[in-house]
């Protein structure tokens, strides 16, 4: 029995995701193949992974061309819907899948209102409807459409399975809402990654060592409020703000987004005593580790209500308390494992605001030991493939 995993993506979890069940497959044969697709370069960005995945018996890691992915990425997001669905099809009847492993399935749900597979299906769905705010008209019409795509899909009884992540309050509604025990919830993982050896933080981006360093790492986006993190230092009092640097490492979500991210971090720079520094590409596991264990907190205003958050486990797992959204399932999981402060929106004067208590408040009693022992990629992997 084949098993097809699908994950074209290469930044952020793709990545992790990828790396978790390969490594789970090194040490847990199930008597069946495990083929990976995955995107053109993958073996040039994790020749690490790729080394792994040889080494392991029952897996099979395929780079799919740049023409594939060009062609399944073009035009809006019905057309790539379709364009992918496509894509999986021609490797699963390649390779005679029996279940197909979609590790992000939001870009399937359109064409899965219509298309049934031959192969069963199980997915990862990130930001589902259930916890979107609904206080206008835009937003009541985005949730009564993701409402009904979902209400779709959940009759293709080739969907054997949807797992949400770590929220289990949305997969009681939508299991009672749709279809009994389609949803499940899963624990996104928390990797036990290792720092790059004599890496210090403080030399490597020229801080004076008596800074506290507050880090925004990962995709860096609108969604993810970085542009209000960076404002918020010229909220913050002026007394403390030589005690401060602001660090923003990670890739932009595009070129004027960068740009953006710059023009901001200058502005900090010229106009208060905060040390804002704005490293932009993409941060390697070992280069992550390493920021997360040396800076002094982490900060994620996620404006997505219905997000989670893996850079909130990679903290935890630091144990660096973060600052982030009072809303949503993020708001319960710092709530539930005291992980950090809470902002009441995304606005850079109450992001300063939360800065001032945090620096003050000496040392941080959390229970991220416990939220880590649940969230372990060997958990995560044999979940989705139980």
């Amino acid at each position: 029995m084949t098993y097809l995993f699908f994950d074209i993506e290469i930044t952020g979890h793709h990545s992790e995701y990828i790396g978790h069940l390969i490594r789970y497959f090194k040490h847990h044969s199930r008597g069946g193949s495990n083929v990976f697709v995955v995107h053109p370069k993958f073996k040039e960005k994790f020749p690490q992974l790729a080394d792994e995945a040889d080494l392991a018996p029952d897996v099979l890691l395929i780079e799919i061309s740049e023409d594939e992915y060009q062609k399944s990425s073009e035009g809006g997001l019905i057309k790539m819907s379709f364009s992918r669905l496509k894509l999986v099809k021609k490797y699963a009847n390649a390779h005679k899948a029996s279940h197909v492993f979609l590790l992000h399935f939001n870009v399937f749900q359109f064409s899965l209102m219509f298309l049934r597979p031959s192969f069963k299906i199980r997915g990862i769905l990130f930001l589902q409807f259930y916890r979107m705010a609904k206080q206008n008209w835009k937003e009541r019409l985005k949730y009564a459409r993701k409402y009904l795509i979902t209400k779709a899909y959940a009759n293709n009884k080739q969907i054997e399975r949807v797992f949400i992540l770590n929220d289990i309050s949305s997969v009681n509604y939508l299991n009672h809402k749709f279809r009994n025990n389609l949803f499940s919830v899963l624990n996104d993982p928390v990797p036990g990654l290792l720092p790059l050896d004599d890496f210090d933080i403080y030399r490597h981006y020229n801080i004076e060592p008596t800074r506290k360093i507050l880090l925004h790492p990962g995709a860096l986006s609108d969604r993810k409020g970085t542009l209000e993190f960076i404002q918020s230092a010229l909220f913050v009092k002026s007394e403390i703000q030589n005690e401060l640097t602001f660090l923003i490492a990670g890739s932009a979500g595009g070129a004027k987004m960068s740009a953006s991210i710059e023009n901001q971090v200058n502005n900090v720079n010229k106009t208060t005593k905060i040390k804002a520094i704005y490293d932009p590409g993409f941060l390697t596991n070992e280069k992550m580790k390493s920021i997360l264990d040396q800076c002094y907190a982490v900060v994620i205003p996620y404006k997505n209500s219905e997000a989670s958050s893996g850079i909130l486990g990679h903290a935890a797992a630091s144990n660096k308390p973060v600052i982030s959204t009072g809303k949503g399932l993020l708001k319960e999981l710092i709530e539930v494992y005291k992980l950090g402060v809470l902002i009441d929106e995304v606005h850079p004067e109450l992001i300063a605001k939360k800065i001032e208590e945090l620096i003050h408040y000496g040392d941080w009693k959390s229970e991220s030991t416990r939220f880590v022992a649940e969230r372990t990629p060997e958990c995560f992997a044999s979940t989705i493939v139980a």
